[in-house]
């Protein structure tokens, strides 16, 4: 979030992504840098950033197809979006 303050552009890409990644703050950047940061992982990194971050719980039934999970993970990550920041448009209008 300091970063993205000050005006730099973080990308988040690769392992390390799992750990640091919000999918939250990445969907205010909007649906294309969404997928492009997301469908480079794996379908077990993806479902473990979003059980990390609250939008997916332990005995859902997810997606089989990566592009369905990610697009899952986006529908959360704007709701979520919306609760926490009502004042600010949605990344997905």
């Amino acid at each position: 979030r300091l970063l993205r303050a000050t005006g730099y552009s973080v990308i988040f890409r690769g392992a390390d992504a799992v750990a640091a990644v919000d999918p939250v703050i990445v969907a205010g950047e909007g649906y294309d840098a969404f997928r492009a940061t997301f469908m480079d992982m794996k379908a077990a990194e993806v479902k473990k950033v979003g059980k990390t971050a609250g939008l997916f719980v332990a005995r859902e039934t997810f997606p089989r197809a990566l592009g369905d999970l990610v697009d899952l993970l986006w529908d959360r990550a704007n709701q979520r979006r919306e609760i926490v920041l009502p004042n600010y448009a949605s990344a997905a209008e």
